[in-house]
């Protein structure tokens, strides 16, 4: 990637990055919902665009939460808090999420609070041209039970690419059979590691009735939709949220029903709350990186 071009990236990076450090202080009783339209006007403000809806993704629920339209959920007295954040200049994406903790946790989450940062650091130091997937799959994993805890098997990073925030590969969070692909300089990648309190690793569910992120297909290219063409103008291939469209919760349940026949169609892609398998609660810590020749720079510090 040229000098002219990684500019948008890192720019991106940097207002993530900003916008993080302004939400790492949560207290009890805040709307979720309000919170998220908060992180995203911030984005805007400082001259990008939301890359996906806010997350704020509480205690058992892994990701994809981002607030449903009159949504009355709030930071509880005490828990684990995953934010995720994206930002885009000119499609040009940065993805970065951290976990905090609210009111008083136990010393396991304590522990895997600090567990999940040090995986994330491990992984992306081992990241340069030519590496392999598998290899930054395998330290993530090796890390995490060296500690004492388990990944969550089913979720992980991926490459981004301008206008794809999953543009193709797949970084998951356990070991990967096989050869695998290899990372090239100038690539873009997310590094997102989930960890869980306990030593057997676990997955997630899907909450479907709860979906409220969406994205639109490629399929688009191919059929005359005025509702979908106009989502597209604005959104392009990135996640959109139900309440960016309505405020109303009787109109989302009639925009759910919309999407699912959409997503059978294969036009739309749906995005649901994913929860813990087991009910465990979970952390997420994720940075985006630029691949180099002998090692990787993060585009999205937050100190």
């Amino acid at each position: 990637m040229t000098d002219r071009k990684i500019e948008h990236w890192l720019e991106a990076g940097r207002i993530v990055a900003e916008v993080l450090k302004e939400v790492r202080s949560l207290k009890p009783g805040e709307s979720i919902v309000k919170l998220c339209e908060a992180i995203e006007k911030s984005i805007i403000k400082k001259g990008a665009k939301p890359a996906f809806p806010a997350n704020i993704s509480i205690n058992e629920i892994a990701a994809h939460y981002a607030g449903l339209p009159g949504d009355l959920t709030k930071i509880p007295g005490s828990g684990i808090i995953k934010i995720d954040v994206g930002a885009h200049i000119n499609g040009a994406i940065a993805d970065a999420a951290l976990s905090i903790s609210v009111g008083n946790v136990s010393k396991i989450m304590t522990r895997l609070l600090k567990a999940g940062k040090e995986v994330l650091e491990e992984a992306i130091e081992v990241v340069k041209d030519g590496i392999r997937v598998s290899d930054i799959s395998e330290i993530i994993w090796k890390k995490s039970h060296e500690l004492g805890f388990g990944v969550l098997e089913d979720l992980g990073g991926h490459s981004i690419e301008r206008w794809k925030l999953h543009a193709g590969i797949f970084i998951p969070n356990k070991p990967i059979k096989g050869k695998s692909i290899k990372v090239r300089k100038g690539q873009v990648l997310a590094i997102e590691p989930f960890l869980v309190p306990s030593s057997k690793d676990g997955s997630t569910r899907p909450l479907w009735n709860k979906t409220h992120i969406f994205s639109i297909s490629e399929e688009i290219r191919k059929i005359s939709d005025n509702f979908l063409n106009l989502l597209f103008k604005k959104f392009n291939h990135l996640p959109f949220a139900a309440r960016w469209i309505t405020k109303r919760k009787k109109d989302y349940i009639k925009l759910l029903n919309n999407f699912i026949q959409y997503n059978k169609r294969g036009l739309v892609y749906l995005y649901p709350p994913l929860l813990e398998s087991r009910g465990l609660w979970v952390v997420q810590f994720e940075h985006t990186i630029l691949v180099k020749e002998n090692s990787a720079e993060i585009l999205t510090v937050v100190n």
